[in-house]
């Protein structure tokens, strides 16, 4: 689950600040000194392994058919396996880019590897999952006819929320109305605005 995946880092970059006065910078897909757990190409896509506590990154190494990773000096802890983040790396790329993102998936599921396909839109679309939660939704939309679109989340049991339109075809459809019926502003008073180019 990429999400999970993300969690540490968010979490780390209140905690750092606060303690150390440091702040983060983005990185890219990885995070630094935590190895491996990054976002990797496969025949068809790319895919999310996040094995870096020592008995998940063992269960990596069987998985990987390359057993004798655990014993090597420069992955056999977190701290080396942080400080050879890039090696790592490109031995678990070298084996994913040989595999589709299905094959991969499969294979860490099987072995107890934290993974999860980075998803593209046609991926979204045809999940089973996003469909029973309707995380897809259609709406209406004044030149499509419906359009999918992202539905709410989180979903609440209370207030579940929900999409009424897609919004309007032209940026600014609705000043007219929002300034005179929710501002309740006078037509001298807009046509005012206007004039000094505040809308």
């Amino acid at each position: 689950d990429v999400k999970a995946w993300c969690a540490p880092f968010v979490v780390a970059l209140i905690g750092e600040y606060v303690t150390e006065g440091r702040t983060r910078e983005r990185t890219g897909s990885y995070l630094p000194g935590i190895a491996p757990s990054n976002i990797y190409d496969t025949q068809d896509g790319m895919i999310v392994v996040a094995a870096n506590q020592d008995t998940i990154f063992k269960r990596l190494c069987t998985a990987l058919s390359m057993p004798e990773l655990v014993t090597d000096k420069r992955f056999a802890t977190h701290v080396a396996r942080g400080e050879n983040q890039t090696v790592l790396d490109d031995i678990i790329s070298e084996w994913t880019r040989a595999r589709s993102s299905a094959d991969v998936e499969a294979i860490m599921v099987a072995h107890a590897v934290p993974v999860g396909k980075v998803y593209c839109a046609k991926d979204m679309l045809d999940d089973p999952q996003y469909q029973a939660r309707e995380a897809i939704v259609e709406v209406p939309h004044e030149k499509f006819g419906t359009v999918k679109m992202q539905g709410v989340f989180p979903k609440l049991s209370k207030t579940p929320g929900a999409i009424r339109w897609a919004g309007p075809e032209a940026l600014g459809a609705h000043t007219e109305e929002v300034l005179a019926e929710l501002l309740d502003l006078t037509p001298e008073q807009i046509v005012k605005l206007r004039a000094s180019g505040v809308v």
